[in-house]
């Protein structure tokens, strides 16, 4: 009965689309900003606009569409990953060059609401292509599935899609450390 009356206020005030935008709160305490960094290589990561809306997997919360700016999540979380080793990161146009470049996107995702208690889980397929001085060093697909235990609280309305929107930009950034990173290192 409690999370039938957490539900129903929700359903009435989040509306039908919600905005995934990137959040540089999400991934800050996770940066690491005192590593020593490589001055003479540049970075470009080729930036996009894609926007990928996709409708929650169940009906805990209501049909939410979530339309989520993956060129642009993903473009600004790879620029702070990378910037952690390197001095000279940029944001780049794909005709623009860098000693190496980083082509990467989201290609799909899925999020389901669980029941209040359980928070909610998502599904994401990111694949990436590193190029050292024009030459392809690492061509390769990642999918993760995470979960974030408690999202719905009662500090606020908005609180379960913050924290899906949370858990998106920790698990992108979780990819790029824990699988990209080793990959990249063992392409060198």
């Amino acid at each position: 009965m409690k999370s039938l009356l957490l539900i129903i206020p929700l359903l009435f005030l989040t509306g039908c689309g919600v905005a995934g935008k990137y959040n540089p709160d999400y991934v800050s305490q996770s940066i690491e900003k005192n590593y020593k960094k490589v001055d003479s290589v540049s970075v470009g990561i080729i930036k996009n606009d894609e926007i990928l809306p996709r409708e929650s997997d169940n009906v805990a919360l209501g049909k939410i569409t979530l339309n989520l700016e993956t060129g642009d999540i993903n473009s600004n979380i790879s620029k702070e990953f990378f910037s952690q080793y390197f001095s000279n990161v940029k944001l780049i146009n794909p005709s623009e060059k860098a000693d190496i470049i980083i082509k990467s996107k989201i290609d799909n995702y899925s999020y389901l609401f669980n029941k209040p208690s359980d928070g909610s889980t998502i599904t994401l397929n990111y694949s990436i292509e590193v190029y050292k001085k024009d030459k392809l060093i690492l061509k390769k697909t990642y999918t993760i599935k995470e979960s974030n235990d408690v999202l719905i609280t009662l500090v606020g309305v908005s609180s379960p899609l913050n924290g899906l929107k949370e858990l998106i930009h920790k698990s992108l950034l979780g990819i790029l450390e824990n699988q990209v990173k080793p990959d990249i290192l063992n392409s060198l």
